[in-house]
């Protein structure tokens, strides 16, 4: 799972310490920085002061479940639209479309925000490229963000929980891209060794073990994964237990596990489609509806 800064995620979820905490304290810095500077207009101060409040229900919205990606996007749009050219929407922003799935609205914010900021966002730059398509782009900026962060670790500029975060967060989007595995294994191995108890990094070496075909051991990560998120129970975890059991010819504990993304997660358009496809091989007693619901006799 690719972890959000504070498994995830989201399907969250991921995949940062994360991207939504981080965003929190942006937004806060932001808000002091433009109640301090009094010489600006007072339509601009309102101005900048609405889009911050945008992206912050946009933050809200992404670090609840069920998350919404619809209103994410429609908030950060409204935000953007309101400052296009703020030094911290634009990077914000960039990281709420990412929350969204929303890489072609991420690109140009993030680029932007490089230039006017001067500061680098190439993990987010090629995490977003990569799940637009473009592949070389895409490996060409994550393995350079990776060699930044692995000097800034060894330099001990980057503690070894972050240094983690970026090993999975690069070795997840590699696997759920479906390259570079064997790459995305050592990557997503490595952070576990170092952080062996978070449940989205366990997720990650399951799902990556799942695009290599070993279902044996993706399901022995993905269900370490669930007990190590009882507390916080997590939709895409779940999913990729319920495809690994599907993918095992065990459908009825299939269907258990995508009921439960669906109960934690509603809108989770690929475990709908998933639990459709498993309904067809299974007798109608052991159906379930779009809702994730047993029908009723």
């Amino acid at each position: 799972m690719w972890q959000l800064s504070a498994n995830q995620k989201p399907p969250v979820p991921s995949r940062q310490l994360s991207i939504v905490s981080r965003l929190f304290a942006m937004l806060g810095v932001a808000l002091l920085i433009g109640g301090c500077q009094a010489s600006r207009s007072l339509d601009h101060l309102r101005t900048e002061f609405l889009a911050l409040r945008y992206l912050k229900v946009a933050t809200d919205g992404a670090t609840v479940q069920p998350v919404d990606p619809a209103k994410i996007i429609a908030n950060t749009d409204r935000a953007l639209a309101l400052a296009p050219e703020h030094p911290l929407v634009l990077p914000r922003a960039g990281s709420l479309y990412m929350v969204a799935h929303a890489y072609q609205r991420a690109i140009p914010a993030l680029l932007k925000a490089q230039r006017i900021t001067g500061a680098d966002y190439h993990y987010e730059l090629g995490t977003c490229y990569l799940y637009c398509g473009d592949t070389d782009q895409g490996i060409g900026l994550l393995e350079q963000a990776l060699q930044r962060g692995r000097q800034a670790y060894y330099r001990h500029q980057l503690n070894p929980v972050d240094y983690a975060m970026l090993l999975n967060n690069i070795g997840y989007t590699y696997a759920d891209v479906g390259v570079q595995l064997s790459r995305a294994q050592h990557l997503i191995t490595q952070a576990v060794k170092i952080s062996p108890l978070i449940a989205s990094f366990t997720d990650s070496l399951g799902w990556v073990y799942f695009r290599l075909g070993d279902y044996h051991n993706a399901a022995f990560y993905l269900e370490r994964a669930v007990r190590q998120s009882l507390e916080r129970p997590n939709a895409e975890i779940h999913y990729h237990l319920g495809l690994t059991y599907a993918h095992q010819y065990r459908l009825i504990e299939a269907k258990q596990q995508l009921r439960q993304a669906l109960r934690l997660c509603p809108h989770y358009s690929e475990a709908l489609r998933e639990l459709e496809h498993l309904n067809q091989q299974l007798s109608p007693s052991w159906r379930v509806d779009a809702s994730g619901e047993m029908p009723r006799s």
